[in-house]
């Protein structure tokens, strides 16, 4: 399979799920109301921040059967079966320990208004069953995105996508208009999704004489690689939830809601970056272990800019135009006002964060890992502190202040070391072709189009054309820069 034909299955997987999110998002604040939006907020900071408990095999595993592709002795089947016995085993006990801290969270943590304590403790704890199945999906793609079957893990990840949310808004709508009901129906969406994927990924792999079985052998192999992964998913998810454990403790789960809807939007636009990452970094792995640097580096610097082409027009509209876009989404002028200042701010990291996926995608194919761990360790002293001082005096707006800061920074410090060591004369060209070109004209054309639009206030139709012409002409700029990626294929 292509990285090009990956890249393709990925957007149109990635695509149907960001579409179904922002056309159902809205549902569900108006069935559930704004306060029990904010339990599945809640659910989706547990989810993130319960990320280290991953301890880096999903990543492992992608990386090792990228490499058993190319090797004389293919054990894939193995490998998988040990990943997958410690994957559930870690998966049972974090749905086992957030039933039992459920009472705890609603009396010491949450503050719920209009929820009954015991509606809240429920919630709670149905979440933790849906975090047991939601736990092995990262697993099973891992190994799917590993062996390159891309296509197939998006066309599962597109049908759980449709089934959880044409199912919940269902659920609601005939059933029960309850945050319990919602999470019942994750739960079986949940256990539909697992069991699919797990049967593919054991289809698509090698046919061997021998029963594949736990050989701790794998664990030891990769230890070193999943240490280090887990040492930068550790930090780097302290980095990118420190921020709702603080706002959840803080604000009412009413305002909590309202920085959740701007995550999510934040979150649809990370999406964007998902398809070419997960095309390219087993890839990377590939030409890496093959010691072809020339092909790699042309690979390294295609896909980063289709990144950046992919990401920054789309994050200008969204800085410049957050009101009219959320206005077309929510039509809701109060939700929108409280919304809004979050999002002009936050999207900028989250493009920012995006950005950097591949210098990291070429670190981690390379094995090396310290780079990002020892990023993280100073991106930790130095955020927390500030994002405490700065929700102290912007509450949810200083978070997405603090997000941004970060981000930015690395986009301005990793690439100067990381180029030191892996494709040493590349770094120039990364900053000014792969990126700067693209972020200077998007600014130039976003910011023209928002000088003789900003007066229309939420206006539907000329924001419509506003955005779209953004994206356009940024886009067709822009777009030859990226063109030999979709004329060439970068496979064998």
């Amino acid at each position: 399979m292509s990285v090009r034909r990956n890249i393709i299955a990925n957007y149109l997987g990635r695509g149907w799920t960001a579409l179904l999110s922002f056309v159902f998002v809205p549902l569900y604040i108006k069935f559930l109301g704004a306060e029990a939006y904010g339990l599945i907020g809640i659910y989706l900071s547990l989810l993130g921040l319960l990320a280290v408990m991953d301890l880096g095999l999903s990543t492992t595993l992608n990386r090792m059967l990228a490499q058993q592709a190319v090797s004389e002795t293919n054990q894939s089947g193995h490998l998988v079966v040990t990943f997958e016995i410690v994957y559930w085993s870690i998966g049972l006990a974090i749905g086992a320990a957030i039933f039992m801290i459920a009472p705890w969270l609603t009396a010491h943590w949450l503050n719920q208004k209009g929820l009954s304590p015991e509606i809240v403790t429920n919630t709670i704890r149905l979440m933790g069953g849906v975090i047991v199945f939601q736990w092995p999906v990262s697993l099973y793609s891992g190994g799917l995105m590993g062996l390159q079957r891309q296509a197939l893990l998006n066309a599962i990840r597109s049908l759980a996508a449709t089934v959880q949310s044409v199912g919940s808004i269902l659920i609601l709508w005939l059933v029960a208009p309850t945050i319990q009901a919602f999470f019942v129906w994750q739960l079986l969406a949940g256990a539909l999704q697992v069991i699919l994927l797990n049967k593919c990924l054991k289809q698509s792999l090698p046919k061997t004489m021998h029963k594949p079985k736990f050989d701790l052998k794998w664990l030891l192999h990769s230890w070193h690689f999943s240490v280090g992964t887990f040492g930068i998913t550790i930090l780097g998810t302290i980095l990118t939830q420190v921020d709702k454990i603080i706002l959840s403790k803080y604000l009412s789960l009413t305002a909590f809601g309202y920085y959740t809807l701007a995550s999510t939007i934040c979150s649809a636009l990370s999406s964007l970056s998902a398809p070419i990452f997960s095309a390219a970094f087993p890839r990377f792995t590939q030409l890496y272990a093959e010691g072809d640097n020339k092909r790699l580096a042309e690979l390294y610097h295609k896909t980063s800019r289709l990144m950046a082409l992919s990401m920054v027009p789309i994050g200008v509209t969204l800085a410049f135009f957050p009101s009219a876009i959320l206005f077309l989404w929510l039509h809701n002028a109060g939700m929108v006002d409280n919304v809004s200042p979050i999002l002009r701010v936050m999207v900028i990291g989250t493009a920012a964060n995006s950005i950097m996926t591949l210098p990291l995608a070429l670190q981690l194919a390379s094995g090396w890992t310290k780079l990002s761990f020892y990023k993280n360790i100073i991106a930790v002293i130095l955020f927390v502190p500030m994002l405490s001082v700065l929700i102290s005096v912007y509450g949810a707006l200083g978070g997405a202040i603090s997000w941004t800061i970060l981000n930015l920074c690395y986009v301005a410090f990793e690439p100067l070391v990381m180029h030191r060591r892996i494709l040493q004369s590349e770094m120039m060209k990364w900053y000014v072709a792969d990126l700067g070109a693209i972020v200077l004209t998007a600014l130039v054309v976003g910011g023209t189009v928002w000088h003789f639009s900003r007066q229309l206030a939420h206006d539907p139709l000329p924001f419509i054309l506003s955005l779209v012409t953004t994206w356009i002409i940024s886009g067709s700029f822009l777009w030859p820069r990226a063109g030999n990626l979709f004329r060439t294929d970068t496979t064998h």
